[in-house]
């Protein structure tokens, strides 16, 4: 088991450097088979209420709202569930930094960098004329908070007609799928469906009146299941979630090279960064054909990852541009991979 103790500031915010500067290949070892979920499934698998927190994204002087669905509450649906696709996850929701390879990757956590990655979307627009039309992936998404932020400015869009937008979640658990990241999802929706700005555009698919989100407690109707579906139709956005080891992720099976690519705490143990550059370079077009955005901190004490392994497994085959960093407390960074 793999514990990531990253809440501790670094003494005089000084960052240790790592002495690997070589990178052999190697196979996941922990290769899962790579599956879609199906969004009837995960609508299916809602309990009747999800209860939630906020999380407030700064950057500059404005803020965002997004929501997250509660670890208890999670918890409390697996634990009531008859049986569970994977049982075993039931012992990290008490301790969700810890990591234990082909059983959980720490994806109930929401970690530092998917914030960062957020934030930095937020003040740095990937693409001029906006992301209604794009193809989008967030690989490793666990809580997904820079795919709720992309879903909050699509819903905010002024127009989406004749464009199909997709939006595509990877993660390797299915059951952080099914009971976090689509709820995460579903919460973004319902909330910035009652946003005045979203009324204001002249959406008339309202919520019903049963979708209750008094209290931080969403109130899952089948009305409200029909209101989702319907808002994704309208605004010809194609969501889909899949699960498994990145080895196993087939992006042919997913439409091929996306416009935007998405990792955030994804590169924290050498076992299994052969498998995530491949899929990033599957994923990614040549050139300034896709973004590619990378966060990560310098530095996974005790696991063997970091920024310098990343690099040194990048040497000759793509361009990478720091595009943020930060080196007080723990240090962190985000990436540009631009594909050879």
């Amino acid at each position: 088991m793999f514990k990531f103790n990253f809440n501790v500031e670094l003494e005089n915010g000084t960052v240790p450097t790592s002495g690997q500067q070589s990178f052999e290949p190697t196979e996941d070892i922990h290769a899962k088979k790579f599956q879609e979920i199906p969004l009837s499934h995960l609508l299916d698998s809602l309990p009747s209420v999800v209860s939630y927190t906020t999380l407030t994204l700064a950057s500059g002087g404005s803020s965002i709202s997004l929501p997250r669905r509660d670890l208890f509450d999670a918890r409390f649906q697996l634990l009531s569930a008859d049986d569970s696709a994977q049982p075993d996850l039931l012992d990290h929701f008490d301790a969700p930094s810890d990591l234990v390879p082909g059983v959980y990757e720490g994806g109930l956590k929401t970690w530092e960098c998917s914030l960062d990655l957020a934030s930095y979307l937020e003040r740095n627009t990937p693409y001029p004329d906006g992301l209604v039309g794009r193809r989008i992936i967030e690989i490793g998404c666990g809580t997904a908070v820079p795919s709720l932020y992309v879903l909050y400015k699509l819903f905010r869009s002024p127009s989406h007609a004749g464009q199909e937008t997709y939006l595509h979640l990877q993660d390797y658990n299915s059951s952080v799928l099914e009971l976090i990241t689509f709820p995460n999802i579903l919460l973004t929706w319902c909330t910035e469906f009652h946003s005045p700005i979203i009324r204001f555009q002249g959406y008339r698919n309202s919520l019903p009146a049963t979708g209750d989100t008094d209290d931080n407690n969403m109130e899952i109707t089948r009305e409200l299941k029909s209101a989702f579906l319907s808002s994704l139709d309208d605004y010809q956005l194609r969501i889909r979630f899949f699960s498994g080891s990145w080895a196993s992720f087939d992006a042919e099976q997913t439409g091929g090279v996306y416009h935007l690519v998405l990792s955030s705490e994804t590169i924290y143990q050498r076992e299994s960064l052969y498998s995530l550059l491949r899929l990033l370079e599957h994923c990614t077009g040549r050139g300034d054909q896709s973004v590619c955005l990378v966060a990560a901190k310098i530095i996974y004490f005790g696991v063997g990852g970091g920024v310098s392994e990343f690099l040194a497994a990048l040497e000759h085959k793509a361009q990478v541009e720091t595009v943020w960093e930060q080196l007080s407390g723990v240090a962190r960074r985000i990436m540009r991979v631009r594909w050879r």
